[in-house]
Parts: C-alpha cells; sequence; structure tokens
C-alpha cells in the first residue's frame, strides 16, 4: 500500500498520518556553468487535513481523491516570503506577494512565461514518500524568489495569473440530488449559509416576505457517517428583522453584516444592511455608472440579476459592455474601478438558472483581493478567464420567490456546495463535497532570496514524506 493509500485508509479511520516536506532548488547558470543549491524543510499546512477529516452529510467519495497527487503535485513560487503557519493556507493576491513561476504534472504547452515542465522520470513514490520534481528554461520563471508552495496539481496548470481558460479548479468529490415540490424553513436548514469551525453550529438564512430570519442550529455537518437522510436539526436560536420586499433579492455577508440586496435598474442596488449583533437594519442603496446589474432575458423572464463577489469592501459586477468587471464599494458610489483584463461574460454569469447545465455558482473570495468566480479569477486588480467551474453539478440557491443564497460554504480549506435551483413546477436541490483547489499545501521560505534570470535554469525537487518516529 503506498502512501498515498495510506493517507486515505487513515482518514477514514479516524487517524491522520503526519507528513513532512523538504524542498531542493537547483539553479544553473547555461554559460558560466555554476549550480546554486537550496534545500530548506518546510511546513505541511492544515489544508490537507481539513479536506481530507471533514465529511458533509456522508456524501465524500476519498478513494477517488487521490491525495497525494491532487494536493501536492504543483507548486508556486512568490516573489516574498509567506507567513509559516500551518493555518496559513489562502494564497496571497497579485497585489501583495507577486508570483514568479509554477508548475504542474500537465507540460507547459502555452506561451505563459511562469509555467514551468514536470520531470516525470524524476518522480519517485515509496511506501512513506513521494518526490516530485519540476524545470524553467532560460526564458520561464524569472525574477527573485522568496517562497516555495506545493499546491493542488490544476492550481499549479492554472497559477494565480492564468494564461488560457483550459482550467477548472473545482471538482466534487461525492454528492447527492433530490427534488421537492416546496421548500420550506425546514428545509432550508439542510442547506446552511455558514458552518462553524466545528462543523456543528450553523447559520441558515430565510426571507419570509419581508422577513429576514436568521436561525442557529446545532447538527454535525462534517462528520463521518452522517447521511444525508440524518437531518436531526436542534435549533439554537432564531432572530429577526424587517427587510424590504421584492424579486430578485441576493445575499452576501461580511464579519458584521448580512446585506439584502435587489437591483432596481441596470444601475442601482437597493441594499438593506442586518447587523448580525443586533439584527438591526440600515438603508444603503447605491447609484454606479458603467456597471450592468441585470441583462437580457431567460426562460421568459424579462430581467437577469447577477450575484457577484463580495470581499469586505467591494461588489464585483460586469461592467455594461460585459467584457470586463468592475468593483464598487457599496458605501461609496463614486468609488469605483474598472479591472484590467477581458473575459467573455455569458449565460454562464448570469444568477437566474437555466434549464441547462450553463448555471452560475455564487464566486468565492479566497481571501481579500483574490476571487474564484464560475469562468474567472480576479487577482488584485485583474480579472483573468478561466474554465467554468459549474463542472461539478452546483445548481444556484433560489427561492421560487427568487430569493438567492451562497452555494459553496467554505470550512477551512474544504468547500461544501448546497444547491437549489429553482424551475416552474418546483425544486432541484443537491449536496456536495467540493474541492476548490486554491490553496497552499506546503510553505517554504528561503533563507534569503534567491534571482533566477534568463542566463539560468531552475530545477525544483520536493519530497513529501511520513514523519518517522524516533525510536
Amino acid at each position: 500500500m503506498n502512501l498515498s493509500e495510506r493517507i486515505v485508509q487513515a482518514y477514514l479511520q479516524g487517524r491522520r498520518i503526519p507528513l513532512e516536506g523538504r524542498a531542493k532548488l537547483v539553479i544553473k547558470d547555461v554559460h558560466t556553468g555554476k549550480v546554486q543549491i537550496i534545500e530548506k524543510h518546510n511546513i505541511v499546512t492544515n489544508a490537507v487535513a481539513d479536506v481530507l477529516s471533514k465529511n458533509y452529510c456522508g456524501l465524500a467519495r476519498f478513494a477517488s481523491l487521490q491525495p497525494l497527487k491532487s494536493l501536492f503535485s504543483g507548486c508556486l513560487l512568490f516573489q516574498n516570503a509567506i507567513t509559516e503557519d500551518p493555518d496559513n493556507f489562502n494564497p496571497p493576491s497579485e497585489d501583495v506577494n507577486p508570483l514568479i513561476a509554477h508548475a504542474s504534472q500537465v507540460p507547459n504547452d502555452t506561451a505563459s512565461l511562469l509555467r514551468g515542465n514536470p520531470i516525470v522520470s524524476d518522480i519517485v513514490e515509496t511506501d512513506t514518500s513521494v518526490r516530485w520534481a519540476f524545470s524553467w528554461d532560460t526564458s520561464h520563471g524569472n525574477g527573485t524568489i522568496r517562497s516555495i508552495c506545493l499546491v493542488p496539481d490544476v492550481l499549479g496548470s492554472m497559477g494565480l495569473k492564468p494564461f488560457d481558460a483550459t482550467y477548472n479548479p473545482v471538482s466534487s468529490f461525492g454528492n447527492d440530488q433530490e427534488y421537492n415540490n416546496t421548500w420550506s424553513e425546514d428545509i432550508s436548514k439542510q442547506y446552511p449559509f455558514t458552518i462553524d469551525e466545528d462543523g456543528k453550529t450553523a447559520k441558515t438564512i430565510y426571507i419570509d416576505g419581508a422577513t429576514f430570519k436568521e436561525y442557529t442550529i446545532r447538527h454535525d455537518y462534517l462528520a463521518f457517517g452522517i447521511m444525508r437522510d440524518s437531518r436531526t436539526w436542534q435549533d439554537v436560536s432564531t432572530r429577526t428583522a424587517s427587510v424590504r420586499t421584492g424579486n430578485n433579492r441576493f445575499i452576501f455577508d461580511d464579519d458584521s453584516y448580512y446585506y439584502v440586496a435587489r437591483a432596481t435598474s441596470a444601475t442601482t442596488l437597493q441594499v438593506d444592511k442586518v447587523s448580525k449583533t443586533d439584527m438591526s437594519v440600515t438603508q444603503a442603496d447605491c447609484t454606479f455608472s458603467g456597471v450592468s446589474l441585470y441583462t437580457g432575458t431567460i426562460s421568459g423572464k424579462p430581467l437577469n440579476w447577477r450575484t457577484f463577489a463580495y470581499d469586505g469592501t467591494y461588489l464585483y459586477y460586469p461592467n455594461a459592455a460585459g467584457t470586463g468587471f468592475l468593483k464598487l464599494n457599496i458605501t461609496d458610489n463614486n468609488d469605483v474601478t474598472a479591472l484590467d483584463g477581458e473575459i467573455v461574460i455569458d449565460k454562464g454569469n448570469v444568477s437566474r438558472p437555466r434549464g441547462d447545465a450553463d448555471q452560475f455558482a455564487t464566486p468565492l473570495v479566497i481571501s481579500p483581493g483574490l476571487i474564484l468566480g464560475n469562468n474567472y479569477i480576479i487577482n488584485g486588480d485583474t480579472v483573468y478567464q478561466i474554465k467554468r467551474t459549474n463542472a461539478i453539478g452546483l445548481q444556484p440557491n433560489y427561492n421560487y420567490d427568487d430569493v438567492s443564497y451562497l452555494d459553496l460554504i467554505r470550512s477551512g480549506a474544504a468547500c461544501y456546495g448546497n444547491a437549489k435551483q429553482t424551475f416552474y413546477n418546483g425544486y432541484w436541490s443537491g449536496q456536495s463535497n467540493v474541492l476548490v483547489a486554491m490553496f497552499l499545501s506546503t510553505i517554504n521560505n528561503l533563507e534569503s532570496a534567491v534571482v533566477k534570470s534568463t542566463a539560468q535554469t531552475m530545477t525544483l525537487y520536493y519530497e513529501i514524506s511520513e514523519v518517522q518516529e524516533e525510536e
């Protein structure tokens, strides 16, 4: 049984195999032959343990996940050091720490100057360790390098500044679906808005006309063995607030507020801020120029409202032309910034569902300034197109009277999908264990920065091994 298989078996039995890693970076001058070798141990973050030790409603199929290949076999190399904390697994945005190089087990067949190639012949796997190797020629991966991180393979392929749209950082490793003719407050508790770190306390949001309801409930969503039919909810508390009515409301939140928003025109957003402290409501309406809060027609409906990411300060919406994004400050109508980069904004980006596979998934804020949408990444003030992330089969959380809910819940590094698609005769709902491959599996800060130039090649050897107990 190899290390990957043993890791899966351990987690299924409630055990954890401790891992450690070591990086070896070799930089060679092609003119002088001078070789620089840097070796250093790294920390393994809690991201992988987090993914494997939680099983949302007992749906996971870990045997198909191949944790070492899926979660460790790509790499990102950054310009600056990253805090060596096991819980610090969110990659930084480009504005904070530029990405210098990346690679995966997929050869570089694009014109990207950051991406290297795998050295397949140098992959070594034993019962207790796996070693990967990556290379960059003189024209690739040039710049100052201070931190090296192993990451999931797809993130190593894609990087944080995608050159093309061929990669999908979201996948499902277990799911279930059902059809409901009605959508009730009780059913909403199966689809929580947020889950606390303990996996047992959740907040569920429900809107009944002008009444906004927040439920605190207890249920062991993440434990192994909790099957989908086990719905033994414990209601802890219920709080309410009065909000404005209207179709096409959507909800987002930050540490202090829930926001119940509704586009009343293509440029005007009606926002009710509900305090998480005392449930008091403040109206914060905004009118922006050059934005497209809704557009077009779908399924006989006159308008399509869009739901996009909120990073604690800004909402991100398409521009009026539908070719790029704006970031909007909901407390300052004049604070509108156009992002660099153009992408195709089509039906996969609108929030109202269609009866086909091109459904919208609520964008996921990985860290401030780094946002994963259904066919784009926003990194700093630039938007990049990627492959749609809706291949996981999740549909948007919608109520029949057009109330929307988040459909991806983060709990540590792992994500769990809640879905409810409305159509004319009822509801199609589902749950999934979702892997969003946007995290750092290891962090390795070099003692001092290394500069790779166009006169040098670079090879990275990275080994992950089981921590051996001392005799």
